[in-house]
């Protein structure tokens, strides 16, 4: 009987134990939510700009409607179209550059009192410190194809302080064409930087440190020039009977998107066949010249009207089939003026040139690719 007495007392007691409620873990302090930068306020102070064929953006800093933007956004010398997010088209006019910072400003009266500008960061960065670059990457494309709309302009990318260096700042965010004079901020909308160039990699981009701006915005430097220089893939070809074509590459220097100074260097295609076929072939190796440009319209579409003269290195050589053998010989070159007109769409150009030749007007029909195109400013 005191065996059993000692069971039951103990089934009781675990009765009692397992009824009893299982204490609550201890509350885990929840982390508090990162708060999202206000990037949709900031797009508002980012604008677009439109100068002849080139699309960058800019980006406002004060209340008197200064806009910075990178120089070569700016160095054709046209004035540029500054359109806002509500869609507004106003004019601009560049107040002061920079070509060694690539760095510009922009007076837009009709802008003052109306956008809300970002502040001008003027303490230095961090490696690793977290940014945001505005813009319009590839921004064109965004009104041709309906697919796209609403997309690309007015569009943020973000990154990281990559390294920073004695002239530029490396950072990882997306820049693209379009990005280019846009502003790349901080963690509270401060500029500290303008986007400026990138390498064909991935996430490699450079930006003009904000302090430069600060500095340009105290001590205004204006150039009486500026303009652009680059290459393109060419094709020449003489009308005449013996003429063959000739390929190449020309150079030219853009003063002020106005005065072009060009050059070129050019090499025939099946000239031996036709001396043979013929008795002769000429080509132009190489050209000289000079044109006033005239532009019209904007982006896209924009237009343009060459008028000038060049110099012409023409060759030629002379061909017989005798005694089975082939015989070729070269004649003297010689150079000849020549009167050029073009016409330009979209960086490409179709141009026409007269020359005399033994006394008879001579026609030489001449395409530029526009392939690279532009490759630096000065």
């Amino acid at each position: 009987m005191g065996s059993a007495a000692l069971l039951l007392s103990l089934l009781a007691i675990l009765t009692v134990v397992a009824a009893e409620p299982a204490p609550e873990p201890a509350p885990v302090a929840a982390e508090a939510p990162t708060p999202t930068p206000p990037v949709e306020r900031w797009l508002d102070g980012v604008v677009l700009l439109v100068t002849g064929p080139a699309w960058c953006a800019g980006v406002v800093i004060d209340d008197q409607g200064t806009v910075a933007t990178a120089y070569h956004c700016v160095a054709t010398g046209r004035r540029p179209q500054v359109r806002t997010r509500a869609g507004e088209r106003l004019p601009g006019r560049v107040e002061a550059r920079s070509q060694r910072d690539d760095l510009a400003l922009i007076s837009v009266p009709d802008l003052a009192g109306r956008a809300v500008p970002l502040p001008v960061r003027t303490t230095g960065l961090a490696i690793g410190e977290r940014v945001w670059a505005l813009g319009h990457p590839f921004a064109p494309q965004a009104e041709t194809s309906p697919l796209l709309a609403g997309t690309l302009q007015w569009s943020a990318s973000q990154g990281v302080v990559s390294a920073v260096g004695e002239r530029l700042v490396q950072v990882d965010a997306a820049l693209n064409p379009g990005n280019s004079g846009g502003p790349v901020v901080d963690d509270t909308g401060a500029i500290v930087g303008i986007a400026s160039r990138r390498l064909s990699a991935d996430n490699v981009a450079f930006i003009s440190p904000a302090p430069r701006l600060a500095a340009l915005r105290e001590d205004p430097r204006r150039r009486a020039l500026g303009g652009t220089w680059g290459v393109s893939l060419a094709a020449l070809q003489g009308l005449g009977v013996a003429d063959v074509p000739a390929v190449g590459l020309t150079i030219e220097a853009a003063l002020r998107d106005r005065a072009i100074l060009e050059g070129a260097l050019y090499f025939p295609v099946g000239q031996r066949w036709t001396a043979l076929g013929l008795g002769e072939a000429s080509w132009v190796t190489a050209e000289l010249g000079a044109v006033a440009r005239a532009r019209a319209g904007r982006g896209r579409w924009s237009t343009t009207l060459d008028l000038g003269a060049s110099a012409l290195l023409v060759e030629g050589i002379e061909g017989r089939i005798e005694d089975g053998g082939l015989d070729l010989w070269a004649r003297p070159a010689s150079v000849r003026p020549a009167l050029v007109v073009g016409l330009g769409l979209g960086g490409s150009a179709l141009r026409l040139l007269a020359s005399p030749d033994d006394g008879e007007l001579g026609l030489l029909l001449g395409i530029d690719l526009g392939f690279p195109g532009v490759l630096g400013t000065f």
